[in-house]
């Protein structure tokens, strides 16, 4: 394929880069013209017509790359929603979107006399979020097939509800490859014998097991794997105590550990694909905070800020020096209850000075994704982060960890 561009999910915070990839015929290209399809819902229902066309005529005879990532992000929104889930969801709707690019390339070819070549064709269809890379992964990074939080282990309080997404990697590449395959087989005219109990690929059960070694499998089915919406391609699994504790009840289990338990990806054989490891934690004298931040692949992620928190307000306002007073029979005469300096455009907001506890060193990746989050709630309302420089700490210098952290709501006190 000439035509070079993402194969699976990728964030549209950073440049994607689509290249009319030549090679030799580079300096022979007369003009490409790229068109752009976004959309939401159903793999296969692409819109009839093209959000965006791009058009170029004029190179330096060398390939040429569009950067469309600024046209994606009109299309990608992070509603805040899905936490409670007591089985296994999906990302909220326009969290994910599909991506597909169709083009038209005219070259000349070598042949005597030179001839003008007309290439058309249509790149794979991609998924895209509101996620970045960073510098040193170079261009047009995708997000790897697993869980896409950002730490391997979390303190999570120890009642109520949480998810943490899965991303199933390229469409029928990654853990549903079983059945794209088995879809591929039927479409050609053959047959599949047994169940995914027979095959050694792709996601098979997700596996919750107690730090005292009691486990729980719970099958994953075709419908979960194969979903066709852009959203499906992200899974929520629950992980907070509660939601976790009525999924693994669904099944006549329960949620049984005493420090910590783990939440593992596994395909048929029992071999790890990935995993998650959450501490529950009783704060006895605090009152926790949950911030949500929309992290690195564009998807929500949670941090809990255990210890103490303080609540200040700043508040703003204009003045001006206004006339007081009459004349009269008697002379001219003002109340001393009037004020000579009046406000108006009187507003505040509320700051919030909050601390994790003792973590982790892995915790400096999310502070430094939480920083540079563009999207960022606070027991669920909007706040953004005020701190600008944070010492991400390391335990061979610090040996308790502790973050403290500024944020400030993202609205006014008063409603204008």
């Amino acid at each position: 394929m000439p035509i070079v561009s993402p194969q699976s999910l990728v964030g549209a915070r950073s440049p994607i880069y689509i290249t009319a990839n030549y090679s030799s015929l580079a300096a022979s290209l007369t003009d490409v013209t790229f068109d752009i399809f976004i959309w939401t819902g159903a793999r296969n229902s692409r819109p009839a017509s093209a959000q965006y066309t791009l058009f170029r005529d004029v190179f330096a005879g060398n390939d040429v790359s569009f950067d469309i990532a600024p046209m994606v992000r009109e299309y990608l929104s992070n509603s805040y929603e899905g936490f409670d889930a007591t089985d296994v969801s999906y990302a909220p709707d326009g969290s994910v979107v599909w991506v597909q690019i169709d083009y038209e390339v005219n070259y000349i070819n070598k042949a005597t006399p030179p001839q003008t070549i007309n290439d058309t064709g249509s790149s794979d269809i991609f998924e895209s979020s509101n996620g970045y890379h960073i510098f040193i992964e170079a261009a047009n990074k995708e997000v790897n097939k697993g869980f896409a939080s950002v730490n391997a282990q979390k303190y999570i309080k120890n009642n109520g509800n949480e998810t943490v997404p899965v991303y199933l990697g390229k469409w029928g590449e990654g853990y549903d490859i079983y059945w794209a395959y088995k879809d591929r087989v039927i479409a050609d005219g053959g047959t599949v014998e047994g169940t995914t109990l027979c095959a050694n690929i792709g996601l098979e059960y997700v596996e919750i097991l107690g730090d005292g070694g009691y486990n729980i499998d719970i099958r994953m089915t075709e419908s979960q794997l194969q979903n066709l919406q852009a959203e499906g391609r992200v899974l929520l699994l629950p992980c907070g105590v509660s939601n976790l504790g009525t999924w693994v009840e669904s099944v006549s289990e329960v949620l049984t550990y005493t420090n910590y338990y783990e939440i593992n990806l596994k395909d048929k054989d029992g071999t790890t694909l990935d995993t998650r490891r959450f501490y529950p934690t009783c704060e006895a004298k605090y009152t926790p905070s949950v911030m949500q931040f929309i992290n690195k692949n564009g998807l929500w992620e949670s941090v809990t800020f255990f210890k103490r928190s303080e609540e200040t307000i700043d508040a703003s306002g204009e003045q001006y020096r206004k006339s007081i007073g009459s004349s009269s029979a008697l002379g001219f005469s003002y109340s001393t209850t009037n004020p000579l300096y009046q406000r108006y455009n009187v507003n505040g907001r509320k700051r919030f000075t909050l601390n994790t506890g003792w973590v982790g060193e892995d915790y400096k990746q999310i502070v430094e994704q939480m920083l540079i989050s563009e999207r960022v709630m606070l027991d669920g309302l909007p706040v953004n982060v005020s701190t600008q420089n944070i010492t991400l700490q390391k335990s061979v210098n610090d040996k308790n960890i502790n973050y403290t952290v500024e944020v400030e709501e993202a609205f006014d006190i008063r409603y204008v």
